[in-house]
C-alpha cells in the first residue's frame, strides 16, 4: 500500500458534491482510484470548507492531472520516434557513423570500429543521439505539447491564486465575526 505524503487525517468529499465530481477527466488506462486519491491528497492540507473551495481544489487537481498527462505524451512522442530510428537500418548506419565520429572527437581509437562492430545493438549507442534525433524530427509536436503544458500551468496557477484569495477572504470574515462575538461578551461582562 503506497504511503501518503499527507500527514493530516484524510478528508472525504462532501456527498452533495459527489455527483459534480462523478466524471473525472480520465483517458485511456488512467484509473479513477488514482485520480480520487490524488484529489483527496491535495484537498487534505487545504481542508476545503465549502463548495467554492472544493470547486477550486478540483480545478487545481484536474489541471495538474492534465499536466501530468501531457508530460507523458511528450515522453511518448520522443520514445516512439527513438524506436522508429532504432528500427530503421539507414538511421542505425548514420548513428554508428556519428558514434564513431564522437568517439574520435573524444580522443578514442576509431580502429575499434573496424571489421568487428563493437556496437551490435542500436540500444548500445549514445542515448543522447536518439534524443536529439527525436527532438529534431518531432520538434513541432513537442513544442505543441510544451505550449499545452504551459497553458495548463498558467490556468492551475490562476486557480491556486483564486483559492488562496477566497480562503483568505473567508478567514478575514470569520475573524471579524469572532471579534464581534468576543466584543459583545466582553462588554456584557463589565
Amino acid at each position: 500500500m503506497p504511503r501518503s505524503i499527507v500527514t493530516q487525517e484524510p478528508i472525504k468529499l462532501p456527498t452533495e458534491l459527489k455527483t459534480f465530481f462523478d466524471n473525472p477527466p480520465l483517458v485511456g488506462t488512467e484509473l479513477r482510484d488514482d485520480f480520487e486519491n490524488f484529489l483527496l491528497t491535495i484537498a487534505t492540507p487545504v481542508r476545503p470548507v465549502d463548495a467554492i473551495e472544493w470547486l477550486l481544489v478540483y480545478d487545481v487537481v484536474c489541471l495538474s492531472w492534465e499536466i501530468r498527462r501531457e508530460r507523458l505524451v511528450k515522453a511518448g512522442i520522443i520514445e516512439l520516434k527513438r524506436i522508429e530510428f532504432i528500427n530503421n537500418p539507414a538511421a542505425r548506419a548514420v548513428a554508428k557513423m556519428t558514434t564513431k565520429n564522437l568517439y574520435k572527437a573524444k580522443g578514442g581509437d576509431s580502429s575499434l570500429f573496424g571489421k568487428k562492430d563493437p556496437i551490435p545493438e542500436a540500444e548500445a549507442l549514445d542515448p543522447m543521439y536518439w534524443m536529439v534525433r527525436s527532438f529534431r524530427s518531432e520538434g513541432d509536436d513537442i513544442d505543441a505539447v510544451d505550449r499545452r503544458i504551459a497553458s495548463y500551468e498558467h490556468r492551475r496557477n490562476a486557480a491556486l491564486s483564486e483559492l488562496d484569495r477566497y480562503s483568505e477572504s473567508r478567514a478575514r470574515k470569520l475573524k471579524a465575526t469572532l471579534d464581534i462575538v468576543d466584543g459583545e461578551f466582553t462588554e456584557a461582562a463589565e
